[in-house]
């Protein structure tokens, strides 16, 4: 108990959403807000100033948030009127525009709406219905995660691989997370040597721009084991989430065209679920098999001269393309293809390539 006034009584929210939590609560058995007496009514707001001064004398707050949810469609819980006064301070969220309109979470931020880059990917409209499980073609991954980012706090990211195309799908979302002072957590692996090099470059270049507290990339070393986790875990304001697990890694065909089955977990739900996902990626990142992500040299070129002509060795997972004369070798790394040969004779190259390139 905070203090007690005519008609009504202050105490401490069992859950609170921030340090002070308080409520203002009827002592009659008043179901809502249409069900109390004008007197009630008028005590509920009247006694806001001293429950404010008594959350300030607990520890200081620098705005404050008074709501009451009638009926469930609104939710409302405890079938008891109540009213909330939660304390808010700088920096308790990214971006704290919008305020109580985040009880519908799409529509809270319009000032940011308004003031976001133009090439921010937005969700298609009108808007797909809610599904629970994503199947790629007229259901794609993308479109619900894109409509999960434009208000999140932070993201999660755990695949085995990363491609170009993958990246540049997501990176107008990864720079608008991070210009409105969110977090970007990415994990991938080196199994296989199957991402590319130009991905996690441009993700390295990401991370320069904004600082590696915001933006951690990290490579998990597999050391023969495999390593093949898809996750992508979206943090929003007030703990709620929202997380797909299932087969879509970092390329534009996982996200949108592919055939790809991702099921949501969201945490107003299944929070038990979605925390246990959100758990897992937490150890997978400080995995002591985890390391920097780093930009990396083009891999080793062997050469075996045998009858004047010169080949290229091969790791797994890597194509090998070469051009110009035998003296002027390149190398790129090409994946999502078995192991191809190329060939060199004076300035004369030939390239094998499997049916399906």
């Amino acid at each position: 108990m905070i203090r007690r006034f005519d008609h009504v009584f202050a105490l401490w929210d069992g859950f609170p959403v921030s340090e002070g939590h308080a409520l203002i609560v009827p002592y009659r058995h008043v179901p809502t807000w249409f069900d109390a007496s004008p007197d009630e009514r008028a005590a509920l707001f009247g006694a806001i100033d001293a429950v404010c001064a008594e959350v300030d004398a607990r520890l200081p707050a620098t705005g404050f948030n008074f709501g009451i949810n009638v009926g469930q469609s609104a939710g409302q819980t405890v079938p008891h009127l109540h009213l909330h006064v939660i304390p808010r301070r700088a920096g308790d969220v990214p971006d704290p525009r919008g305020g109580v309109r985040y009880v519908i979470p799409e529509k809270a931020n319009y000032l940011a709406a308004e003031n976001r880059p133009p090439n921010i990917l937005r969700a298609r409209e009108p808007r797909i219905l809610e599904t629970l499980l994503t199947t790629g073609g007229d259901n794609p991954l993308l479109i619900q995660l894109e409509r999960d980012l434009s208000d999140a706090r932070s993201l999660d990211v755990a695949v085995a691989f990363v491609m170009p195309s993958g990246v540049e799908r997501l990176y107008p979302h990864f720079e608008d997370l991070l210009e409105r002072g969110g977090g970007l957590r990415l994990l991938t692996g080196d199994y296989l040597d199957v991402s590319d090099p130009n991905a996690l470059q441009r993700l390295v270049d990401l991370r320069a721009l904004y600082g590696e507290e915001k933006c951690q990339l990290r490579v998990f070393e597999s050391k023969g084991k495999s390593f093949h986790p898809k996750a992508y875990v979206v943090s929003h304001v007030g703990g709620r989430g929202a997380a797909y697990v299932g087969s879509s890694n970092l390329s534009a065909s996982a996200l949108v065209d592919g055939i790809e089955w991702n099921y949501r977990i969201l945490s107003s739900r299944d929070a038990d679920g979605w925390q246990q996902v959100s758990d897992a990626f937490a150890v997978g990142h400080d995995h002591p098999h985890g390391a920097p992500a780093a930009h990396r040299p083009p891999p080793r070129i062997d050469l075996d001269e045998r009858a004047g002509t010169e080949r290229l060795g091969h790791q797994p997972g890597m194509s090998t393309v070469a051009s110009g004369s035998s003296s002027s070798l390149s190398t790129s790394k090409v994946t999502g293809s078995s192991p191809s040969s190329v060939f060199a004779t004076g300035s004369v190259t030939v390239m094998l390539l499997p049916p399906h390139w």
